[in-house]
């Protein structure tokens, strides 16, 4: 259900006062207005709307004004009309505080009582960005978050700003194109319409036409300037991630559940996966490198910054998060050392706040019929509060562990190439052996060391650079080594293997070999 769906269902179930949750207020207002029109028409009736701000005053849609700026003086207004209305109020919620907004709860409280008890047919209807709902009226308002806009409406959005930069052949060309105008449109979504419209004009303006590449650098700069999510372009595929290969094989899997031939199959849409592990063994590699596999965008949520320091923000910002991942459907939400955000809330040390935000994402995490894909790392199993870790809320826990000879291998040649050497020019095999116990990030560490070494003596990094640079690392399996086996012995009956291993099995003991997985 749309949320104007739901805004005509609360005006139909005569609620009196409703919250709605939207940075663009024109749009919510054209909704509203949308809805009263086609009632007005069904019924035969003139129900007028109104909109209200502290510097207009009250208007009308015919334009008639009112100078009542006071908040106090526009609630009076609206309960000695006698007459069916519905009166919009622009960013109420900054009078509706403690202290000095006291009287403001008190007179929306009578309001709400009285407005119901009469079945007046009038309704107020508060829109703002993000507000907390006073604790006095929350069980008096109903609350919409408001959608961002859908394909359709960016199609519309699209066409109006050919048409008005005198481009109507582009957009006639544009409209048989049905796949350009649909990369065009998933280029947009996760934008405001008023973010869309700026995009498109710039677009327009500096490159003289709707240039897809331009649009998505413009949005990255608008997702990020939100401070809760940030809009990522990978740089490899999994091909480029070495090890993780049991990982690897149920991605493939899922990331085909997202086309149309798995919805007719009745696959029900992946929720996501949480990947626990050791640091610095490719679980943030592999989540940006998702991705590019699945053809995704992908969105990384900082979950400190989710936490504000005024009433509600914290609570705004994770919705706020929620929708924008939501209206990029099918996308990628990347969630790195969720611990360090969402585990908090197991303290209580916040007036409850970390409670009150991870409980909004388990919900979601839990609801949500969005194609959107989950992807969550951690690195300290003991910080995640067991809502989480339950089934349902993630399709599979990986544990992440250090890479084997052969998976070090092979990240070995990948890191070569990364920075332009031929790895058939290097005795890895030696180097191998050496680096038992060393993680993904450190091996890393080693060949970008041995190429210091060799930029400093004037010649290209050689072998025993590499097996120098190793014998000077000491790797985090020693240095934590008891915290990495309870690590390893939580993981073993909990989460199934991101790499390949080796056991054992009662048919293989008897025939006296080990099988691999």
């Amino acid at each position: 259900m749309s949320s104007e769906q739901e805004i005509e269902i609360l005006l139909k179930a005569a609620y009196p006062i409703i919250c709605v949750f939207s940075y663009e207020e024109r749009r919510v207002e054209a909704a509203v207005k949308g809805i009263i029109n086609r009632r007005n028409k069904e019924r035969g009736s003139s129900t007028p709307v109104y909109y209200w701000s502290s510097t207009e005053g009250l208007v009308s849609t015919k334009g008639n004004k009112e100078a009542i700026v006071n908040p106090l003086a526009i609630l009076d207004k609206i309960g000695s009309d006698k007459k069916p209305g519905v009166f919009i109020l622009r960013d109420f919620h900054v009078f509706m505080g403690d202290g000095v907004g006291a009287q403001i709860q008190r007179k929306l409280k009578d309001l709400a009582y009285f407005l119901t008890l009469k079945a007046s047919h009038r309704h107020i209807i508060i829109v703002g960005h993000h507000f907390e709902v006073p604790a006095s009226l929350d069980k008096l308002v109903a609350v919409v978050d408001f959608d961002l806009p859908k394909s359709d409406l960016l199609k519309d959005i699209i066409q109006v700003s050919l048409t008005a930069s005198d481009l109507k052949n582009q957009w006639k060309a544009l409209h048989k194109d049905k796949a350009t105008l649909n990369d065009l449109v998933n280029s947009l979504k996760g934008l405001t319409a008023f973010e869309a419209e700026s995009v498109l004009s710039k677009s327009l303006v500096s490159k003289g036409t709707l240039d897809i590449p331009t649009i998505i650098r413009d949005k990255k700069h608008i997702i990020r300037k939100s401070g809760v999510l940030e809009f990522y372009e990978p740089d490899r595929d999994m091909s480029g991630v070495g090890g993780l290969d049991n990982l690897k094989s149920w991605l493939g899997e899922r990331g085909k559940a997202f086309t149309v031939e798995a919805k007719k199959y009745g696959l029900p849409t992946p929720k996501g996966v949480l990947i626990i592990g050791v640091p610095g063994t490719g679980k943030s590699l592999i989540s940006k490198a998702i991705g590019i596999s699945w053809s995704m965008p992908v969105l990384r949520m900082d979950v400190g910054s989710l936490f504000g320091s005024f009433v509600g923000q914290s609570e705004a910002n994770m919705r706020k998060a929620m929708r924008t991942a939501e209206a990029m459907a099918p996308c990628i939400l990347w969630i790195d050392e969720i611990e360090k955000g969402l585990g908090q809330a197991q303290g209580g040390h916040d007036s409850g706040t970390s409670a009150r935000v991870f409980g909004s994402f388990l919900n979601w995490m839990q609801e949500k019929t969005a194609s959107v894909f989950v992807v969550a790392t951690a690195n300290d199993v003991s910080q995640l509060p067991p809502e989480m870790l339950r089934k349902g809320r993630f399709d599979e826990i990986f544990f992440s562990d250090l890479p084997t000879g052969e998976e070090r291998l092979q990240i070995l040649k990948i890191h070569l190439e990364k920075v332009g050497r031929d790895p058939s020019k290097f005795m890895l095999s030696g180097l191998v052996d050496q680096t038992v116990g060393f993680s993904g990030a450190e091996l890393e560490q080693v060949v970008i060391d041995a190429l210091f070494a060799g930029f400093f003596k004037g010649r290209e990094p050689d072998t025993p650079d590499l097996l120098v640079a190793a014998n000077k690392t000491v790797p985090l399996s020693k240095t934590m080594e008891e915290k990495l086996k309870d690590l390893r012995d939580w993981a073993e009956a909990r989460a199934r293997p991101a790499g390949k291993v080796i056991v054992q099995k009662s048919d293989a003991l008897i025939a006296g070999r080990k099988i691999e997985l």
